[in-house]
């Protein structure tokens, strides 16, 4: 009933109200020279001095929640397979034009963004250009990337390589990285482009295991793949994208050889209306389709297709806004789903206000139904989580020396989907209902040209609404600050601290992690086009252990240079 009342209000409300676009309050954009001037290694470094954002070498979350949907120029590199599993190695963070942080999800994003949507760009091939980076540290740590483009008329052309390596601080964690990405760009104008481009990575590691249950001889091989073709004529853009893998575990000591196979081909279309009643109005539609094999099961193939509209309408003289979306989404799998959006947004000079509320689902990958590990059983049965979530926030800017804001969040879950550990074996599960519900606030102060101090808190409660017991790896509080010194414009040093709450490691809570807090310091020298940069991270050499109970990294450091032509 609700769904039909909402339908029958989006479709009144096209034809009542004049056309207006709306802008999302609750985002973090990053431009191309923000994102250089933060002197990161590597893109999780950039995620993680966001606020309510925590990034690892394959995972990202957003307040607590691990389905965030993240696309580079459009295409998806979250691992179709692997549940919380980002392909972070596809990206060459040197080709980055553009981040934005989307902290809620979205009728345009779908399934598997309930959590947010992290919006990557490389940006168009304008000049010739390139830049050469290497560096190294303890524990074996090594990198190498070089990348170079170029434009003559109409065409561009680009191309990138780059090797990583590292032997890890714990027996069976080393880790060697080999990555390559190409792309070709025609451009008629700035209405019309079509690019196609591709990435490769194969990676090779060992799984250490928790130090309670050690797994020395784990190891896990992958080859991972992306192609992208992406038009645009005018107010239409179309992305079709293909996306490929293999990994295998093996363990030896458990007779342990496992492989996994998949592929993901998907089409998205997009139209943007720029003129007429329906001014402001974006439509789309698209599917895609899964295959994987793998030991232990055959070929598995499923799809799904979608559509979706959103536009935004001006409340009268008020310096108020409402934004209505609805997505339909059709699955192989399970049952289709209806999901509507609805946010309402108030905005005077540099302050803003929204209210914003949508429904959506995440969908369980092939892997935790399928796949075994030396970690993992299989699911077959598992099924859709459904999220109800909802959000206010406040941003103020007004003073150029202090930008500040709040946000009030809360994600309701039916089913949701869980990885459950009993010993050193675990399965991911329907869990119930579950809700995530917590606040954020943030604050950037700039005194003067010269520094700055960012600081962020966000407060959480995630727990298990039938049992009262809290989920696992999220902590209650977390904290991060950060303070920026450039004395000279040649010259730039930061350091971080980031603080985190004790959490719980088992479903039933009868283990946690204790709180820890680690900082960091980086610094960097600038001359034209050369710089030198290093970096510490955790500058106390803390022992601790993180919400999963996998240790955390001693204190590691990295030393380079870079220079660009």
């Amino acid at each position: 009933m609700i769904v039909r009342l909402f339908i029958l209000l989006f479709l009144s409300a096209l034809m009542l109200f004049p056309p207006w676009a709306l802008a999302d309050a609750d985002r973090v954009v990053l431009e191309e020279e923000e994102i250089r001037a933060m002197q990161a290694q590597s893109i999780e470094d950039v995620l993680n001095r966001t606020p309510g954002v925590k990034a690892s070498s394959s995972s990202i979350s957003i307040r607590g929640s691990y389905k965030v949907k993240v696309l580079l120029d459009g295409r998806p590199i979250n691992d179709a397979t692997h549940a919380g599993s980002v392909r972070w190695d596809l990206v060459s963070l040197e080709s980055l034009s553009r981040i934005e942080v989307l902290k809620s999800g979205g009728v345009e994003y779908g399934e598997d963004a309930s959590g947010g949507v992290i919006l990557i760009s490389t940006g168009s091939i304008k000049t010739f250009s390139g830049r050469i980076k290497g560096y190294g540290g303890n524990y074996g740590g090594a990198y190498g990337s070089a990348s170079v483009q170029a434009a003559q008329g109409k065409l561009g052309v680009g191309f990138d390589a780059g090797c990583e390596r590292t032997d890890g601080f714990r027996i069976n964690n080393d880790k060697q990285t080999l990555r390559a990405g190409a792309r070709l760009q025609y451009k008629a104008s700035d209405k019309r482009t079509l690019s196609l481009s591709g990435n490769i990575v194969d990676m090779e590691q060992g799984y250490a295991g928790l130090p309670e249950y050690p797994t020395p001889h784990s190891r896990n091989d992958q080859s991972q793949g992306s192609l992208l073709l992406d038009g645009k004529i005018d107010s239409l853009a179309s992305k079709t994208y293909f996306n490929f893998g293999d990994s295998e575990n093996t363990d030896h000591s458990k007779n342990l050889d496992s492989i996994l196979r998949s592929t993901e081909w998907g089409q998205k279309f997009l139209l943007q209306a720029n003129d007429g009643p329906l001014q402001g109005m974006s439509v789309g539609a698209g599917g895609k389709c899964i295959r994987a094999q793998g030991t232990g099961f055959g070929g598995h193939d499923e799809h799904g297709f979608f559509a979706f509209a959103k536009k935004g309408f001006p409340l009268g003289s008020l310096p108020l806004s409402l934004s209505l979306g609805l997505r339909g989404d059709y699955y192989s799998e399970y049952d289709p789903v209806l999901n509507p959006e609805a946010a309402l947004m108030w905005t005077i000079g540099q302050r803003t206000f929204q209210a914003k509320a949508n429904l959506s689902a995440n969908t369980p990958t092939i892997r935790q139904r399928y796949s075994k590990s030396s970690t993992t059983n299989p699911n077959p049965g598992l099924g859709l989580e459904n999220v109800q979530s909802c959000s206010l926030s406040y941003q103020d800017e007004t003073a150029p020396w202090l930008h500040w804001g709040a946000t009030l969040f809360a994600n309701f879950i039916r089913d949701r989907i869980t990885y459950v550990r009993h010993g050193a074996m675990g399965q991911y599960q329907n869990f119930g209902e579950t809700s995530l519900k917590g606040g954020e606030a943030n604050v950037k102060l700039i005194p003067c040209r010269c520094f700055s101090l960012a600081a962020s808190y966000t407060y959480l409660e995630a727990k298990d609404d039938e049992t009262g017991l809290w989920l696992t790896c999220k902590p209650k509080h977390k904290v991060k600050c950060e303070a920026a010194f450039q004395p000279w414009d040649s010259l730039l040093m930061g350091l971080s601290v980031n603080y985190y709450s004790s959490q719980f490691t088992l479903t039933d809570n009868s283990e946690q992690v204790s709180e820890y807090a680690t900082a960091d310091f980086r610094a960097e020298y600038k001359h034209d086009s050369f710089s030198l940069f290093g970096e510490v991270e955790n500058l106390a050499d803390k022992t601790y252990l993180y919400g999963d109970g996998y240790p955390g990294w001693p204190r590691t450091w990295t030393a380079g240079a870079s220079v660009g032509f």
